[in-house]
C-alpha cells in the first residue's frame, strides 16, 4: 500500500519497512460510510515487519481482533509476543477503574504481548493513560517506535473536549521524541459537535492528515471509498496540495486507484 500511496502523494516521502515515518504526528479522520482503521493496520504492519516497535492503545477493539488482522497481513506470532509490540488495553473494561499495570491472563491459543490495562475514571482523567504510553515508549529508546491510538471518539463518552484536546497535544509532543511517530484516529460523525470542534481544531498539529470518506455516488463493490492525503512541508511548514485517491480493501491489502482531484 505505502509504495503506491507515496507515488500518488510524493509529499509523504518514501515510506517503507526499512524507512518508516519518523517524528511525525499523523491524524486519521473517517466516517460511518468509510471506516479508516485499515490505515492503522498497515502502519503497524510496516513497522512490525521492519523490526521496529509499536505501542498500540486499543480503546475500541480487543486483542483478538488486532492479532487476527496482523497475522493476515503477514506479522507472525513471535513478533507479536516478543516485546516488539506493547499493548495498552482500554477496551476490556473501559469504565471500571482498576490498578494500573494489570495484565489479563493470556490465552493459550492467542498469546498476548506485554499488556497494560487502562480503565477510564472520569474523576482522574487521562493522566494514567499518558503515563502508560510514556513508559511503553521509553522501554527501548534506541529503536524507532510508532504509537497508535485506535479511537479518540471512545474517550469523548466520559471526558471533556478540553481533556481530549490536551491528550492530543500530548500525543503531538510525543512525536517530537527521537525516532517516535504517533497516529490517532477518530470518527468525525460519531461525536457531539463540541468534541468534533476540538478534534477538527487539532488537525493543524498534524504533519500528515488522512481523511477517509465514502463515495459521493454511494456504495460500490469495486471501490470502497476515498482517501484524502495532506502532508505538511517540513521546510516551509505549510500543507502541500492534498491528494485524493480511491481505494478498495482486500483480504490482504489495499488497492489504490488514480486520484480524482487535488485541492489546496
Amino acid at each position: 500500500m505505502w509504495k503506491e500511496l507515496c507515488q500518488f502523494a510524493p509529499a509523504l516521502g518514501d515510506w517503507s519497512e526499512q524507512s518508516p515515518p519518523n517524528n511525525l504526528f499523523i491524524t486519521i479522520k473517517d466516517e460511518l460510510a468509510a471506516e479508516g482503521s485499515f490505515i492503522l493496520h498497515f502502519l503497524s504492519q510496516m513497522y512490525m515487519r521492519g523490526g521496529h516497535r509499536v505501542v498500540l492503545v486499543s480503546l475500541s477493539q480487543s486483542w483478538t481482533h488486532y492479532s487476527t488482522i496482523a497475522r493476515k497481513l503477514g506479522v507472525t506470532g513471535p513478533a507479536l509476543t516478543s516485546g516488539q509490540l506493547s499493548f495498552i488495553d482500554g477496551f476490556s473494561c473501559p469504565f471500571v477503574w482498576s490498578e494500573a499495570g494489570v495484565t489479563p491472563a493470556p490465552s493459550a491459543t492467542n498469546p498476548s504481548p506485554p499488556t497494560e490495562q487502562f480503565s477510564l475514571d472520569p474523576s482522574i482523567g487521562l493522566k494514567p493513560l499518558m503515563q502508560m504510553i510514556s513508559r511503553a515508549v521509553q522501554t527501548r529508546t534506541q529503536e524507532k517506535c510508532l504509537v497508535l491510538i485506535d479511537d479518540l471518539t471512545a474517550l469523548s463518552l466520559s471526558v471533556s473536549p478540553q481533556e481530549i484536546s490536551d491528550f492530543v497535544h500530548y500525543c503531538s509532543s510525543l512525536a517530537q521524541h527521537p525516532g517516535t511517530s504517533v497516529a490517532v484516529l477518530w470518527h468525525a460523525d460519531c461525536v457531539e459537535e463540541a468534541s468534533n470542534q476540538y478534534l477538527r481544531s487539532i488537525e493543524h498539529l498534524a504533519d500528515v492528515r488522512f481523511e477517509v470518506m465514502g463515495l459521493e455516488t454511494g456504495y460500490s463493490r469495486d471501490v470502497h471509498g476515498q482517501l484524502l492525503v495532506t502532508a505538511v512541508d517540513g521546510r516551509r511548514l505549510t500543507p502541500s496540495p492534498a491528494v485524493r485517491v480511491r481505494y478498495k480493501i482486500t483480504e490482504v491489502g489495499v488497492k489504490l486507484f488514480s486520484h480524482l482531484e487535488t485541492r489546496t
